[in-house]
């Protein structure tokens, strides 16, 4: 990554300089719009079934939770928000100055709030889970034996291994 930088070509800066002032104008540009973890985190949130539900009978609309939301999302207008933007980071809840307006709940009537700390114990649960699961199954391990990576791990500094400026290196038969 360093020498990404520190040989950038002016293509390059130019992308990051229009980025840089899109990102201006349109809050959060790149996370929103462009960067593929935020689409992952999108799908998850739109898979979620647990919501942020604002209760409309207690609310003041004072508008602080749409305020305080890194996604820009109008929380205080939705009964419950379904948006791909929003990362469950719970900081319109905390916001909100009216007990039990705003929470992390399950669809239905009785749309029993989910605690902070129950929703950040569930993801590293199913993290957990996930991962635990790709060991067990033999997911999580590659083709590359021992060998091989001290190999390559003792080849780290050579040109074979630097950046190449667009160009393909040439491989030996025993590389």
């Amino acid at each position: 990554m360093y020498l990404f930088f520190a040989e950038i070509s002016s293509f390059s800066v130019w992308v990051i300089l229009a980025l840089v002032g899109i990102s201006v104008v349109i809050k959060n540009f790149w996370c929103r719009f462009l960067c593929p973890y935020g689409a992952l985190l999108g799908v998850a949130s739109l898979l979620s079934p647990l919501k942020i539900t604002r209760k409309a009978s207690s609310c003041i609309d004072c508008s602080l939770c749409t305020k305080a939301c890194p996604s820009a999302i109008n929380v205080h207008t939705a009964d419950r928000v379904w948006s791909d933007e929003c990362m469950a980071c719970m900081r319109c809840v905390e916001v909100c100055p009216v007990i039990d307006t705003l929470a992390m709940a399950l669809p239905g009537k009785k749309r029993e709030p989910v605690p902070s700390w129950a929703f950040g114990t569930l993801v590293a649960g199913v993290f957990v889970a996930i991962t635990g699961m790709a060991m067990l199954t033999g997911h999580w391990q590659n083709a590359i034996d021992r060998q091989e990576y001290q190999k390559r791990f003792l080849n780290l500094d050579s040109p074979q291994y630097q950046h190449n400026r667009g160009e393909v290196p040439q491989y030996g038969p025993h590389d």
